[in-house]
């Protein structure tokens, strides 16, 4: 049973959806020069509820500044899974405000045509 569709606008009402657009991994292809690209099928205008993960804090370990945020997202699909090296996706990605959120996990597929997953915040766009 997907509850968002019963209890989605009370919680539109406290955490308002956000248009985003959400690019999923379809192929790499490589050239006759060897260069390797990747391809994305695009959907926009798509509204995800969007909350700021539990990890957001600034950590200083072994002299690295580790200062990422990461947001969660609530999002209508059945399809998406992040990078998976044993399966060769360059994995899936959100653009949202104009900053890109490369997603690192998902937290839960729900199989009922929405998704709970982990993007991680890039200003400089995902590279394939």
């Amino acid at each position: 049973m997907n509850l968002e569709r019963i209890i989605g606008d009370s919680i539109n009402r406290i955490v308002p959806k956000q248009l985003i657009s959400l690019n999923i991994f379809d192929k790499t292809i490589t050239d006759a020069m060897g260069k390797v690209s990747t391809t994305y099928i695009t959907y926009n205008n798509l509204k995800a509820q969007v909350q700021l993960e539990n990890k957001q804090k600034i950590e200083h370990k072994d002299y690295f500044n580790q200062n990422t945020i990461y947001k969660r997202f609530y999002i209508q699909s059945y399809t998406l899974t992040g990078l998976n090296r044993n399966i060769s996706t360059a994995g899936d990605y959100i653009i949202m405000h104009g900053l890109y959120y490369k997603i690192v996990e998902v937290v839960e597929n729900f199989l009922v045509g929405w998704v709970q997953i982990v993007g991680a915040e890039s200003s400089d766009g995902v590279s394939g």
